[in-house]
């Protein structure tokens, strides 16, 4: 376990260094250049970590093993979120408001490619009994009470359009997604509970909670011009994917040392 407490005490001082560079406040045009350079390294370093670290849980199963599917799937998918912060980065330092196709183009694929492995992992779980009707109606009233916040907070600017837009339909589109990604990636964690896979599942499934809220934030405030480097939002994203990053290592680690 030595190899994930100092990973893990690496995430967090990274972590921690970030959270004081987007909740910090500078005076000046320059000040406020470095601040930007430093959160969109950030935000492309923090997901390019939980890209790593579930591609090293994916390769500790077989080729065959459909748990290997799963998490080069996931593995895929950070790297696309990756990718679009990246486009996401230059767009902004190109000087042009608002979303771009580029970043629209990544992000769809991020949710694609999440949402399928996530979809594979609930698949095998209740194929393997692990959730009983009691843990899907709580999964249930997760997903509905993160509708019903997304609705009143995220959804409300763009169902107040009408009529709605291409952009509005995107952003509209962003959003409900983020909201399904909130119980498919609690149900490991309440399927696997105790245990040593049970806190990799616990860590990943709060990494995917942050992620979910997180995004909702962010679409909203990127669609409609609200976002900058000291949003608060940049700090669920982060804290999502360090906690992703964590996980993952913790599942390799005890991958690893069971075989």
């Amino acid at each position: 376990m030595r190899r994930f407490y100092s990973f893990a005490g690496a995430i967090a001082i990274l972590f921690l260094l970030a959270a004081w560079t987007v909740l910090e406040r500078p005076l000046g045009t320059a000040a406020r250049e470095q601040q930007a350079l430093r959160v969109h390294v950030a935000l492309v370093l923090f997901p390019f970590l939980a890209t790593l670290s579930t591609l090293g849980v994916a390769r500790t199963y077989r080729t065959e093993d459909r748990e290997r599917r799963v998490w080069l799937g996931l593995s895929g998918a950070f790297l696309l979120w990756t990718l679009g912060r990246v486009a996401f980065a230059f767009h902004h330092y190109r000087g042009t408001g608002g979303p771009s196709p580029e970043v629209d183009a990544f992000t769809g694929a991020f949710f694609l490619a999440v949402l399928a492995s996530m979809g594979e992992e609930v698949r095998r779980i209740r194929e393997l009994g692990l959730l009983a009707r009691s843990q899907l109606a709580f999964l249930a009233v997760v997903g509905f009470a993160v509708l019903a916040l997304g609705a009143a907070v995220f959804l409300r600017p763009v169902l107040g359009h009408s009529p709605l837009t291409a952009r509005d339909l995107v952003g509209l589109g962003f959003t409900l997604l983020s909201i399904l990604l909130v119980p498919l990636g609690l149900a490991p964690a309440v399927a696997f509970r105790g245990g040593l896979w049970g806190y990799a599942w616990a860590l990943f499934s709060a990494g995917m909670l942050c992620l979910g809220v997180g995004i909702m934030w962010l679409v909203n405030a990127v669609f409609y011009g609200a976002w900058f480097e000291g949003h608060p939002g940049n700090l669920l994203e982060m804290a999502g994917f360090a906690l992703v990053a964590a996980g993952g290592i913790w599942h390799e680690t005890t991958l690893r040392a069971e075989g």
